[in-house]
């Protein structure tokens, strides 16, 4: 999954946020952890990335802002790497925020 996100933008830092490991570019990218039965991706707001691949986000777990991944079954790949690419163009389009 690591090497899938760096793929999809290479030009993301690496970080922990959260105490889980997360991607920065143009701001928080995506976080992504693992559990007993699952892997979690969690992108965060705005939520569009979950409007925009609705279908394809279809047999699995979804919240507001994660998506679990059971570990029973092949990763996704080619759709993470969909969903960074369209995050990190969000990003990089926002405006950037004004300094007080």
């Amino acid at each position: 999954m690591r090497r899938t996100v760096r793929e999809a933008e290479p030009e993301a830092t690496e970080g922990i946020s959260y105490q889980i490991p997360a991607f920065d570019y143009h701001g928080k990218l995506i976080y992504y952890s693992a559990y007993t039965k699952h892997y979690s991706l969690s992108f965060p707001p705005p939520f569009t990335v979950f409007e925009v691949f609705k279908d394809q986000l279809s047999s699995y777990v979804v919240s507001k802002s994660v998506i679990q991944l059971p570990m029973n079954q092949p990763l996704p790949l080619a759709l993470i790497a969909e969903m960074v690419k369209f995050r990190a163009k969000e990003n990089k389009d926002k405006p950037a925020k004004k300094r007080k």
